[in-house]
């Protein structure tokens, strides 16, 4: 899915999250999505912090040297994951054990369905147990 689908999808979502008044629900119905996005600003965070500043007037020479043949500059930063998005990093990991690609979506398939599953009975349990009209689809 390309950034029109998962953006309508991802609207769609909030839209109706904030008509119903049910914000409190959204947090774990997005919790994937919130993970993926705070996953991309962690490793920036993290790569900006842990990379060291070297000017390349300050490089010695065999900084510079270094640097022609690998074409890194040195004092490169650290990664937190190996990849960003979550996914990403765990299709990297995970396919060094033999776990494909596949696999690694489907396991996101089941979390995100268990969490929409807690959701939908966390919800039903609340319409059923408060008297409030707000909860009644009537």
């Amino acid at each position: 899915m390309g950034d029109t689908g998962s953006l309508f999808i991802g609207g769609l979502m909030s839209c109706l999250v904030l008509a119903g008044g049910l914000l409190i629900w959204f947090v774990p119905l997005a919790a994937i999505y919130i993970a993926e996005t705070l996953s991309v600003m962690i490793q920036v965070v993290y790569f900006k912090l842990t990379k060291p500043y070297t000017p390349e007037k300050a490089m010695s020479k065999l900084a510079l040297i270094k640097l022609k043949l690998t074409k890194k500059l040195p004092g490169e930063g650290k990664r937190l994951f190996r990849m960003a998005p979550l996914h990403h990093h765990y299709e990297a990991v995970y396919s060094e054990k033999g776990v494909s690609e596949w696999q690694v979506v489907a396991a996101f398939w089941a979390v995100q369905f268990l969490l929409c599953l807690i959701v939908l009975v966390g919800f039903e349990w609340l319409r059923a147990s408060l008297p409030c009209s707000v909860f009644r689809l009537e």
